[in-house]
């Protein structure tokens, strides 16, 4: 049996755990096909609530795999009122120790929803724009596996080296 780094078993952990997250994302989605409004009038909304809850824990485990990687392979978080951006960039960025650990397209989606996860944490579930919800429920699962995509990539590229 190969031994893998630790980092790339916390990574797996971390990513089997969003995986998990995600599921909730389409058990909404199936329970917005039912007759909600029939059960309890507020019902539908406390669904999108908790889909926008959930896009928000999913961001925030795929950069939480993001400053483990910073911490442990480029030794440099950053920090400030932009961290949570310069940390996408850094990961977008092939270092003279790594390759790129996010394509292009993964970090641009990140960004997308980093500033949703903003905005949810700070408005009230009752001003939720509904479709954008819906939007961002098939974008966060597509984006979630560009990101699986990424790190696996980058865990074979750095096995290589």
């Amino acid at each position: 049996m190969i031994s893998r780094h630790p980092l790339f078993i916390l990574l797996d952990k971390e990513l089997n755990d969003i995986v998990r997250e995600s599921n909730y994302l389409l058990s909404a989605q199936d329970a917005l096909h039912k007759d909600l409004p029939a059960v309890h009038p507020q019902l539908d909304q406390i669904v999108y609530i908790a889909m926008a809850s959930t896009i928000e824990k999913l961001y925030g485990g795929m950069e939480k795999c993001l400053q483990r990687i910073a911490a442990n392979v480029d030794e440099f978080s950053p920090k400030g009122d932009s961290w949570h951006k310069d940390l996408i960039d850094q990961m977008e960025i092939a270092t003279e120790d790594r390759p790129a650990v996010l394509s292009h397209d993964t970090a641009n989606a990140l960004h997308i929803f980093r500033a949703f996860r903003h905005r949810e944490r700070n408005i009230y579930g009752s001003v939720l724009d509904r479709q954008r919800i819906l939007a961002l429920t098939e974008d966060a699962l597509a984006l979630l596996k560009a990101f699986r995509d990424d790190i696996s990539k980058f865990e074979r590229a750095m096995g290589e080296e």
